[in-house]
């Protein structure tokens, strides 16, 4: 298939052009009052760098037909895979503060596991056209933070922020298209 220029800037054009991994929003939920982190939904937003929303994930086994040696793969399970998002860490460790006080609901000072309807809440990311609009909304429903690597500090780079990168189990994810 030869390429169409006029033809791709035709799509381009009926599709509302290309959407770009730069305009994003991320609304985390706040976590009440019993926690240490001051952390706003706006901030968190700013802070945040990068978003990975989570994959659908299939899985199969091997399975043998009787007869002939035939061997093919049967779906077998799914899940989802988990959504990984990275901010920027400020002077006062708001963000560490944030998933700190999050993981201590999931799992407390004793190793005690919480009760699931009080550690998950939905996570929000829209993505937005170049003036900002929201054009799509995925939402994370029934998340809690699974993972938070120890943080890095280097002598490579001058300079350089701190990222805090953060893995969420996701239950499930609806993904919405605006109008």
């Amino acid at each position: 298939m030869s390429l169409n220029v006029s033809e791709f800037q035709s799509v381009l054009a009926r599709r509302r052009g290309i959407q770009q991994s730069n305009h994003y929003k991320v609304i985390l939920p706040t976590l009440g009052v019993s926690g240490q982190s001051e952390a706003s939904g706006p901030e968190l937003n700013l802070l945040c760098t990068k978003v990975s929303l989570p994959g659908f994930d299939v899985k199969s086994n091997a399975a043998r037909k009787t007869g002939p040696r035939v061997q093919y793969g049967l779906p077998s399970s799914y899940g989802y895979t988990p959504a990984t998002f990275e901010f920027i860490e400020t002077g006062d460790n708001v963000i560490q503060l944030y998933i700190e006080d999050w993981l201590s609901r999931v799992v407390d000072e004793y190793g005690n596991i919480s009760f699931y309807d009080d550690i998950t809440r939905d996570i929000r990311v829209f993505s937005l056209d170049k003036e900002g609009n929201e054009i799509s909304e995925t939402v994370l429903y029934e998340c809690y933070p699974t993972t938070k690597p120890g943080i890095e500090y280097s002598n490579d780079t001058a300079n350089s922020p701190i990222k805090v990168a953060v893995g969420f189990f996701v239950n499930y994810y609806e993904h919405k298209v605006g109008e």
